[in-house]
């Protein structure tokens, strides 16, 4: 029997193990924003029902009492605000996702970086390849220059033997 202090032979290299943890993280935070926009849908629907509440009293020929009135426009109250806050809260995160600002799970802005990482290097082989390609013109033509220098120093020798 093998002893149980041995390390499996196949071991995940850490870029796999980063992105499983990276997914279940992300899958994680999904869960909780959606747990989120559930509490805020309930939190709607509480508040509409209280609107209907006050509506079937209106209604109604007998008028509803001073106190229960403030109690349901507290109530009401106490709703709306819930609302507004958890509606804040979701259209920040999306303001971060959007314009690629840090936020917890994204990976926006590290793609933007490499992207620009990208263009950057492609841009710099072009000068470079333009500066060789200038650098090779300047050495074909001196290369030419002396050809032509030495093509004319033989036509002069030519030229005196005979």
């Amino acid at each position: 029997m093998a002893s149980t202090s041995a390390l499996p032979e196949t071991a995940p290299p850490v870029e796999q193990m980063m992105e499983e943890i990276s997914a279940d993280t992300e899958t994680i935070q999904l869960e909780q924003r959606l747990e989120c926009l559930k509490d805020v849908d309930w939190k709607v629907a509480e508040l509409m029902a209280i609107v209907a509440e006050v509506l079937n009293s209106l209604e109604k020929d007998k008028p509803i009492s001073k106190s229960k009135m403030e109690d349901l426009y507290k109530r009401y109250e106490t709703k709306l605000d819930e609302v507004q806050k958890g509606v804040g809260e979701q259209l920040t995160y999306m303001e971060q996702v959007c314009v690629g600002a840090e936020h917890q799970g994204s990976n926006f802005h590290a793609k933007q970086v490499a992207e620009l990482s990208g263009k950057r290097l492609q841009s710099l082989n072009n000068r470079l390849e333009n500066i060789k390609n200038l650098i090779n013109s300047e050495n074909e033509e001196e290369e030419g220059n002396k050809l032509g220098i030495e093509a004319e120093q033989d036509d002069e020798n030519m030229e005196e033997e005979l």
